[in-house]
């Protein structure tokens, strides 16, 4: 009986060593994951038109595409400190072409609109309370 109680806190033993070992591998293994998705570069996101516009669109137009795709560093990687967010530190203003559409007044004729944005360069990690979203 005695031999039986020593064999079962044995196997309790090495279950708990090789439950723990598994923990911390996982753990080390997410360490790895954050580690390697620093906050750097900006990633290409969709952004609606409406966003970009300084007035938005009065219910006649219809923009085509409805979207673009700008490279943005929100969500783009990971900042070591709790109190920081990846932001952009590198920006440049780009045109683009939209096709405008009126849907009431047929009269008006499509035409194509420019719209100026702002596209993310390059990324950093900023401190939460000074950030200004554009």
């Amino acid at each position: 009986m005695r031999r039986y109680i020593l064999l079962l806190i044995s196997i309790h033993l090495a279950l708990a060593i090789i439950g723990r070992h598994h923990r911390d591998s996982g753990f080390l293994n997410h360490v790895q994951l954050v580690h390697e998705f620093q906050c750097s570069m900006p990633q290409p996101r969709a952004v609606p038109v409406a966003e970009l516009l300084t007035i938005g669109p009065s219910p006649d137009e219809i923009f085509y595409p409805a979207s673009t795709v700008l490279t943005r560093c929100e969500g783009a990687g990971c900042c070591s400190d709790p109190k920081q967010i990846c932001a952009p530190i590198e920006t440049r203003n780009i045109s683009l072409v939209f096709m405008v559409k009126h849907m009431i007044d047929r009269q008006r004729d499509r035409h194509h609109e420019v719209i100026h944005a702002l596209e993310h360069t390059k990324c950093g990690c900023v401190d939460k309370r000074i950030i200004k979203f554009d």
